[in-house]
């Protein structure tokens, strides 16, 4: 006995044999549909058919499903899928659901799905998605290892390239990329010579397609296509650059795009005979930097990318170093030594001396055995020079130091420089009303460019002076690694 389910199957058979094969008109518009994509739509009248089109490439799997919304909708899904020369390769249909199952493209070009009620003669709303594959059996296919990867949605402020792994003895590479799976691969690059090629123009929401064909002296060799979906994202952007002789790394100084908001990592590393000296630019001054490190030898920070800014890494010249391993025979008055301290003094006020310098065993200090002698008296200085600096600019002094004084209305320690050896100009002097009291070197940096920059001869000069009654006995001044950098005019 026939089952009601089965006559429903017979009478489907028997309508299909001599149903008319529908497709679109010329003059009927085809909407393009995107691999991973669905549609929602509705057959508002019985009869009406829709279609959509895909581009596809021979070798290529496609899975196609149609779902009818509504249980109560009368619609019974059909799909048929038509070759880029017009010819029906499938006619699926179904009831609540219609599904092409994984059919393997045969042709290279532009393929038509068509949406219709099986017995055109109800309406309703469904949703249509599309999946096309790269070939089912992509094992041993070359090229391979495509970024971005296949299927994967990227933001295009973080892909500048298309890239893949090389084949072994390739002489070159065309690549081919279409921005849309309604459009043809195109060829982009000819014969390139490297496993990557710019990433083509391409605008956010878009599903792009691209294939790599390697050229070897045994023949061309094809690669699979591939696809990715570029994401709508707001792109600010970040120009780097390097002043003086020096390298930004991570990433390289140039023009960058980044998702709006990003945080990104920037490293500057000073070379040889030069070192970092500062951030600038735009962002600095928007306050979007953190400094994680930074000395001589470099910086890293982390820059907020939320507009677009400018920084550069700064690097001077070492034009004089003295790392005072050995004594550079400065002139030297008072309790002023070189050698090595004792980690004496500070036993009343302040801290002791240190044991070594910031590097070595050497520094240049106030009695290297005890505190300084508090009788009024001095300037008692120590003095380095003439430095030739004629044809630089910006230039700037660097020590380190570890400073344990009174105030300077009792004892002041000053840094002065001059251009005849006679004329001395304040640079810097301890605070008048507040004592120092290091028990750790720190760096000092001073720019004396308004007065230095392009001097054939220039002095420079420590001192120590006790002005007044009760001044109290502290172990005074140490100094090392002592640097006058600056910039070609």
């Amino acid at each position: 006995m026939k089952t009601s389910t089965t006559k429903s199957i017979l009478a489907l058979a028997i309508w299909l044999a001599f149903a008319p094969v529908l497709y679109p008109s010329s003059s009927m518009a085809c909407e393009c549909i995107a691999s991973a994509q669905t549609k929602s739509a509705k057959i508002g009248l019985p009869g009406e058919i829709h279609c959509y089109t895909f581009w596809g490439e021979a070798g290529q799997g496609v899975a196609i499903q149609m779902a009818v919304y509504s249980a109560s909708s009368s619609v019974h899904a059909r799909l048929q899928l038509y070759d880029p020369d017009g010819i029906q390769v499938v006619d699926w249909p179904g009831y609540a659901v219609a599904e092409i199952d994984n059919y393997q493209l045969k042709k290279t070009g532009m393929y038509t799905i068509v949406v219709s009620d099986v017995y055109g003669v109800a309406a309703g709303a469904y949703g249509l998605s599309v999946s096309v594959m790269p070939p089912k059996n992509p094992y041993g296919l070359y090229p391979y290892h495509p970024l971005p990867a296949d299927g994967n949605s990227v933001s295009l402020c973080d892909w500048d390239t298309l890239s893949w792994w090389p084949v072994d003895g390739a002489m070159g590479y065309d690549v081919y990329f279409a921005g849309s799976p309604c459009m043809p691969l195109e060829k982009v690059a000819e014969n390139v010579t490297e496993p990557w090629v710019p990433m083509p123009a391409v605008e956010g929401e878009q599903v792009c397609y691209w294939r790599v064909v390697a050229h070897t002296p045994s023949g061309d060799v094809q690669g699979p296509t591939w696809w990715f979906a570029a994401e709508s994202t707001s792109c600010c952007a970040l120009t780097i650059s390097a002043i003086g002789q020096g390298t930004v790394v991570d990433p390289n100084a140039e023009f960058h795009e980044y998702t709006c908001g990003e945080v990104i990592t920037a490293t500057a590393v000073a070379d040889p005979n030069y070192e970092f000296v500062r951030w600038e630019g735009s962002a600095v001054d928007a306050n979007k930097v953190v400094i994680e490190y930074q000395d001589p030898t470099g910086s890293k920070i982390l820059v907020t990318v939320d507009g677009a800014y400018t920084l550069r890494a700064v690097f001077e010249e070492v034009l004089f170093d003295f790392p005072l391993d050995v004594d550079p025979n400065w002139t030297r008055d008072g309790q002023w030594e070189f050698g090595t301290p004792t980690g004496r003094g500070g036993q009343e006020y302040g801290n002791p001396d240190p044991t070594a310098g910031h590097t070595g065993q050497n520094v240049f200090g106030v009695n290297h055995n005890g505190d300084y002698d508090v009788r009024i008296g001095g300037p008692y200085c120590l003095v380095a020079g003439p430095f030739d600096l004629h044809g630089y600019r910006s230039v700037r002094l660097s020590f380190w130091s570890w400073l344990n004084t009174d105030w300077a209305d009792y004892v002041k320690n000053s840094l002065e420089m001059s251009l005849d050896g006679k004329t001395w100009l304040l640079v810097v002097h301890n605070p008048e009303r507040e004592d120092v009291a290091n028990n750790a070197w720190s760096r000092w940096e001073c720019g004396i460019g308004s007065w230095a920059d392009d001097q054939p001869q220039v002095y420079l000069r420590w001192n120590y002076q006790v002005l007044a009654e009760r001044a109290y006995p502290y172990s005074g001044w140490n100094l090392d690694d002592i640097q006058v950098c600056g910039k070609r005019q």
